[in-house]
């Protein structure tokens, strides 16, 4: 039976002379108790109950915890009951949380609890970092449901002026209780990169890299023998075992991963512009186009493998000379040498900037230092 539907019964009740006490009793009862079951379905009770989940479980696991072995909404609850400053900030966590609710499902794993954890801390960033709270109308708003629903919480009573009072305490204090949220997200945050980079680990341990030999020799035309050997020169892994799929084989620049895919896509792109510059001239410069795409591929290829040149310096020039899905090889290798030698110039300290990026030496040890 709905809230409407008891409500809607119990004012005919109370209207007819034949409606005993003992039902007005039992209507009384399930009203009070759909009232409950709808505070506690809001937003920001399943929020603040996800968060003290969260909390148990770290408790259980040794970390730290608000209460020992974890807190209950009953504890949280017996502590903001000790000040009306800890009543208010209670009933507004609730009751301005305009977040979803929070799902359980997989809050066993990790790295999903603390991403939920991270959205609900940003939601209470917003409630109490809010200049709502400065609004009288809605403060007002706020005491009168707190006279409705606190019981419901078993929140101790408290005047309006001494709610009104707790309000503007807050208020004052809001960018404290702000900047405490944000350093609790960013510990969350900092949790699931490591949880990310823990998983990334065992499954590159799980799947180590294999070699990925003879790629080259896919350009079998006698036009391309310096394109076959440039393409060659790169390095290609795949940790998926007789893998047909580009996308899965790729070659090392820095600590990034380029795969076979781009590259492919890329000397396609500058293969066809030849083709395109033959059909105009009426020349065929097949011959010379293939040398020209191999040459800058094989500049590219003595880049990357190089190890005295820095892996930032590496990623940069590969930014720098990427163009949507077009890579301008010949480009980033030069411009990486160009980063080399100017840095050579400088003694191998501080930054130098390529085109649009800047890129730190291979002797730069950090400011200060």
């Amino acid at each position: 039976m709905n809230v409407k539907k008891v409500i809607f019964i119990l004012i005919i009740c109370l209207s007819l002379p034949g409606c005993g006490l003992v039902q007005r009793a039992q209507l009384e009862k399930q009203y009070k108790e759909q009232q409950r079951n709808s505070v506690f379905s809001k937003p920001g009770v399943l929020a603040l109950r996800y968060v003290l989940t969260d909390d148990k479980i770290a408790a259980s696991e040794g970390g730290g915890s608000l209460c020992p072995g974890g807190c209950s909404l009953e504890n949280l609850k017996d502590k903001a009951n000790q000040t009306p400053l800890g009543i208010t900030i209670f009933y507004v966590a609730i009751h301005d949380y305009t977040g979803e609710s929070p799902s359980s499902y997989k809050i066993d794993d990790k790295a999903v609890r603390y991403s939920t954890i991270v959205n609900i801390l940003n939601n209470y960033e917003v409630v109490f970092g809010s200049s709502a709270l400065a609004d009288p109308k809605h403060v007002s708003k706020l005491y009168s449901d707190f006279l409705k629903e606190r019981e419901y919480f078993g929140l101790n009573n408290i005047s309006e002026q001494n709610f009104k009072s707790s309000i503007i305490d807050l208020y004052k204090i809001r960018s404290d209780v702000v900047a405490n949220i944000r350093t609790m997200r960013e510990q969350a945050e900092a949790t699931i990169s490591g949880i990310e980079k823990e998983k990334v680990i065992a499954q590159d341990k799980a799947n180590p890299e294999l070699s990925v030999v003879g790629l080259g020799d896919i350009f079998s035309s006698k036009k391309a023998p310096t394109l076959r050997a440039a393409f060659n020169k790169l390095l290609f892994v795949t940790r998926a075992k007789n893998t047909a799929n580009p996308m899965n084989v790729y070659i090392h620049v820095g600590k990034s991963n380029l795969t076979l895919h781009r590259i492919n896509l890329s000397i396609k792109e500058q293969l066809f512009e030849c083709k395109r510059i033959s059909a105009y001239t009426g020349y065929d410069i097949d011959t010379q186009c293939f040398n020209q795409v191999g040459r800058g591929l094989s500049d590219f290829a003595d880049m990357v493998n190089n190890p005295s040149i820095p892996d930032l310096t590496k990623e940069a020039a590969l930014g720098e000379a990427s163009y949507d899905s077009y890579i301008d090889f010949y480009h980033a290798a030069r411009l990486a040498a160009m980063h080399k030698k100017l840095c050579a110039q400088q003694g191998n300290d501080g930054y130098v900037t390529m085109v649009t990026v800047a890129a730190p030496c291979s002797g730069f040890k950090g400011y200060g230092n």
